[in-house]
């Protein structure tokens, strides 16, 4: 076992893939291995998700050349409307009072899934498919050893001056790292589907606060929408039972008739929700990225935002690497990476379990108060451009 990879990512999903891909132009020997071949990848459940891709990242995705091969299907959201049901107060936020073409992208997930796969194949990325790391051990100060396991059973040894953690919310590596994750029980339940609306209109996604838990529209062409509902598990599991006129009757009292009427057009999936949050990112030559990282609550959308951010910050860094400090996995660098992200993170989880709390409870006072925000926040420029960047992930 002579050679040593300079970077082995471990997972090749949207964060560990679009790492990879930014770095295939940095000079550095990079492995990515990742379970699934590009076949199980086409007709993989989770290709089913939508994405809300925030305005940052698109850059992001522009700079290692995927944003291009998805941007003909994506569906810019050039307004976000929000508004608090049972009370008047709404905020919209418009692309033209940014000065951008939108404040975000609505993208398939396997839509970009599918390209990543298909750009690393071209790329200088050595990639490693059907296989999975089983083990790794840092069995010296120069590198990583690492245990493959391929589709058919056989193990390789390979070694890493940096191995880098992108392969979920269960991540093994952060496991055996013996690295523990904070989390709160939100007690919530996502439904998720699509419907058809009777309006059309362009552009605009919805975020609709409800007795029960958000309610998010993201458009997905004229008259489609993504729906993710936030409910109580009790209630959640009676959705998922309901018949499909019942749920789509439940649906358009919690959204209104603002698109006309709602049709299903999908299968409805849940999940239930909640948060973890890595005690720490780094270790011992090895950093940890996306949903290894986090899993936050979708009130915001921020989560696959989130993680791209931590991939572009890594990237980055890795960039800057020149003869003096040529070591991908320098502790230096791995502290940097650490530090720079941990205050991002603590952001998005302090502005997401506000937005739960505020808008998940029923006392009248309270939502009278929130409406008068609304409306505040409707009228005042500066406050508008602040909710505006960060959702725009800036």
């Amino acid at each position: 076992m002579n050679h040593i990879d300079d970077v082995i990512i471990s997972g090749g999903g949207l964060v560990g893939g679009s790492l990879a891909l930014a770095l295939q132009h940095s000079g550095l020997a990079v492995s990515l291995v990742e379970q699934q071949s590009t076949e199980q990848k086409k007709h993989s459940p989770a290709g089913d998700r939508v994405l809300a891709i925030a305005h940052g990242s698109k850059t992001i995705l522009q700079q290692s050349g995927l944003w291009q091969t998805v941007s003909d299907t994506a569906e810019p959201i050039q307004s976000i409307q929000v508004s608090d049901r049972g009370f008047l107060g709404k905020a919209r936020l418009n692309a033209i009072d940014e000065g951008v073409d939108a404040l975000g992208y609505v993208v398939e997930a396997r839509q970009l899934d599918l390209k990543t796969a298909e750009l690393l194949q071209d790329s200088t990325v050595n990639v490693i498919a059907p296989a999975k790391i089983i083990e790794h051990q840092s069995q010296s100060p120069e590198a990583v050893t690492v245990k493959i396991e391929h589709a058919d059973g056989s193990h390789e040894p390979r070694q890493t001056r940096l191995l880098i953690a992108a392969d979920g919310g269960n991540s093994l590596i952060r496991q055996q790292l013996g690295i523990h994750s904070h989390q709160i029980d939100y007690d919530q339940t996502a439904v998720i589907t699509r419907v058809h609306s009777e309006i059309p209109v362009d552009g605009i996604a919805y975020e609709r606060f409800t007795e029960n838990g958000p309610l998010a529209f993201l458009p997905m062409g004229r008259r489609n929408y993504s729906v993710v509902w936030t409910l109580a598990p009790a209630t959640a599991h009676a959705m998922m039972q309901a018949s499909e006129q019942v749920f789509t009757q439940q649906l358009q009292h919690a959204f209104g008739f603002r698109l006309g009427r709602l049709t299903l057009i999908d299968k409805r999936y849940a999940f239930p929700l909640q948060l973890q949050l890595s005690e720490s990112m780094i270790a011992n030559r090895i950093a940890i990225i996306g949903n290894a990282a986090h899993q936050i609550h979708p009130v915001a959308g921020q989560g696959f935002n989130l993680g791209l951010r931590d991939a572009a910050c890594l990237a980055r860094l890795l960039g800057e690497l020149d003869s003096s400090n040529s070591d991908p996995g320098n502790t230096e660098l791995l502290t940097t990476y650490s530090e720079h992200r941990k205050s991002d993170h603590q952001r998005v989880v302090d502005i997401t379990n506000s937005l739960i709390w505020l808008f998940s409870s029923d006392w009248q006072l309270l939502g009278h108060t929130r409406s008068l925000g609304l409306m505040a926040l409707d009228r005042i420029p500066w406050l508008k451009h602040r909710l505006a960047k960060s959702a725009m992930g800036l």
